[in-house]
Order: C-alpha cells, then structure tokens, then sequence
C-alpha cells in the first residue's frame, strides 16, 4: 500500500531525484516500507486469530459458567432432600421408641394376666390392648405414607 502510494507520488513529480539524490535511499525507504506493511498484515493476522481463540475460549467458559449453576441448583435440591429425609428419619425413630414402650408396656401386662389371681388387670389389659391395637395400626399407616 505504502509502496504504491510512493510510486504513484514519484510519477506525479512530488517526490523525484532532487529530493532524494541517490536513486539507492529511495529503494531502502521502499523497502521498509514494504517490510511494515507485511509486519503490519502480520500482526493483524495474528489480532484476528487471537480474537478467535478469545471468542473461542469464552464460549467454553459460559458453557461452563452454565453446567456450574446446573449443578450448584442439583446440589441444593439434594441438600433439601436429605433434610426432608432426616426429619422423616427422626420421626420413625420417636415413632419406634413408642412402640418398643408400649411392648415392654404389653408384656408386663402379659405376667399379670398369666396370673389367675387378677381379674382386673385382665380387663385393664384387653382395653390397652385395644390401645396398642390402634396405635399399631396408626403407626403402621405413617410408615407407609412415609
């Protein structure tokens, strides 16, 4: 480009030998100037290949930006889950202390019963009985909604 420009200057008579008295210093200035030109395709061959791998590169990082906050939202949903299941966890625990309570309950009354001698606790028995019933089948009705 710049070459051209000192031709064309040189043709019109801006530039001619008076001004540059040896024909061999115009040359050398031609050919740096040709050697700027090519550094400067050069350079902006290589701005516009870094410009691609820049492109490139940040294309890789939002999709990987993206698969973060994807995963940052499963690991929070697992984190709830898991809260949800340890309070179900404690739950069935008091719910299962209950229970072996009221067995040990029902096997005191079971002695008593086997001794004919009280008629009374008999009758106490068949109503905690019932209870147990009951609850049994309340406990057994939360285990499976569970």
């Amino acid at each position: 480009m710049i070459y051209g420009q000192i031709t064309l200057c040189k043709q019109i008579g801006m530039i001619n030998d008076k001004v540059y008295k040896d024909n061999d210093a115009l040359e050398e200035i031609i050919f740096q100037f040709k050697s700027l030109e090519k550094s400067a395709m050069v350079l902006t061959s290589a701005l516009a290949h870094e410009k691609a791998a820049h492109n490139e590169l940040k294309g890789r990082f939002e999709t990987v930006q993206q698969q973060k906050i994807a995963q940052v939202e499963d690991l929070n949903t697992a984190r709830s889950k898991v809260k949800e299941l340890e309070g179900r966890v404690k739950q069935l625990e008091k719910n299962e202390l209950s229970l072996k309570e009221k067995l040990k309950n029902f096997k005191q009354f079971n002695n008593i019963v086997k001794n004919p001698r009280n008629a009374e606790a008999t009758a106490e028995l068949k109503t905690k009985l019932d209870d147990y019933i009951r609850y049994v089948d309340e406990a057994i009705k939360v285990l499976h909604d569970l």
